[in-house]
């Protein structure tokens, strides 16, 4: 769906990391004594550093290319994850096994699993962790000896330990009174969609373009709502609304813009992608949603509800207002075109 920089940024971030480890892990092994012991098995380390090299550079190409990481995110987020994990189990299995100088490195795959997928995350790579690492001390038979016991263990309760608490600091938020949270609620959402109001537009449509965002307008209005209030009264309109707006409010994430119910039959959506393919792939889901929405409105019997689109870009030196009248002309157009339309810049 429609996605941010957010993700991306956090990815280049991981990126940077894998490169520094690379480097300085290959530096440690042909320039440093510590790890002389491993030129006995130089082919297998070497293996090593032509699988790390090649998907590190994997990744960093698919950073840069943009609309490809944009397509293939949360696959993306799922391999980089794995393989982050594969190599540093890897590392650590020809560099001493539980003793192994980079065995803390396999914090950062428990960090990189909590930033996305918070506590299931950091329980299914910990579980993958503790595989991988009792495979790897079994496997070099570390299990006689009563010192790399201590090893083990330390290793695998210092990762859970640090897990958890990461996991805690992330989940903590300043605690305020429900009366206070209702009150802003009321003030900025609107009771019946849980979207966000017109009030709420117009203010965040102003600070993103002060602080000079790059996000697309997209007005959206339901088709000949009037005439479905007349043929089925006022309930079953509200019944519409409220199906929109569970579309809008479970399809938008934070990182993909914001939702509003803008007026009336009114919405709007502040998407964070300029992409009008994807934008229109996008529509095409909210559509698909809405009318799967509808079918648990039984008084509708099949009536089929179409909805029509505006669209305009944000573009340098616009204000608020050039970039609501853009749109609002386009949902216009789109109406007089026969309805269920996208137009847009």
């Amino acid at each position: 769906m429609i996605y941010t920089d957010n993700f991306r940024k956090s990815e280049q971030y991981f990126s940077i990391v894998r490169w520094l480890i690379f480097i300085g892990v290959t530096f440690l092994v042909y320039y440093s004594t510590y790890l002389d012991y491993l030129k006995s098995q130089e082919d297998l380390f070497l293996y090593f550093i032509g699988f790390a090299f090649v998907y590190t550079l994997v990744i960093q190409v698919i950073l840069w290319i943009k609309p490809l990481f944009h397509k293939f995110h949360r696959v993306f987020a799922v391999v980089s994850v794995g393989m982050d994990l594969l190599a540093i189990l890897w590392l650590v299995l020809i560099t001493g096994g539980v003793n192994s100088l980079f065995s803390p490195f396999l914090l950062l795959v428990i960090i990189h699993g909590l930033i996305y997928w918070r506590l299931i995350g950091f329980l299914f790579i910990f579980g993958l962790i503790f595989i991988g690492f009792t495979g790897i001390w079994i496997f070099q038979e570390q299990y006689t000896d009563g010192w790399h016991l201590w090893v083990y263990g330390f290793h695998m309760i210092f990762l859970a330990l640090v897990g958890i608490s990461l996991f805690i600091v992330t989940k903590q938020r300043k605690p305020e009174p429900r009366e206070i949270h209702y009150f802003d609620d009321a003030v900025v959402k609107d009771p019946l969609t849980g979207l966000y109001n017109h009030r709420s537009f117009h203010n965040t449509t102003e600070k993103l373009i002060q602080n000079e965002w790059t996000f697309s307008l997209i007005l959206i209005d339901i088709d000949e709502f009037d005439h479905l209030n007349q043929k089925y009264g006022y309930i079953i309109g509200d019944h519409i609304l409220t199906a929109f707006g569970h579309t809008l409010r479970h399809s938008i994430s934070r990182n993909d813009g914001y939702c509003f119910r803008y007026g009336g039959e009114d919405f709007a959506v502040l998407a964070f992608s300029t992409d009008l393919q994807e934008i229109q792939k996008a529509i095409t889901f909210w559509n698909n949603d809405f009318n799967t929405n509808l079918e648990s409105i039984k008084e509708l019997e099949g009536e089929q509800v179409t909805l029509s689109y505006g669209i305009a870009i944000n573009e340098k030196d616009d204000t608020k207002e050039d970039l609501l009248n853009r749109a609002t002309n386009h949902l216009r157009l789109a109406k007089q075109k026969g309805k269920n339309q996208i137009v847009h810049d």
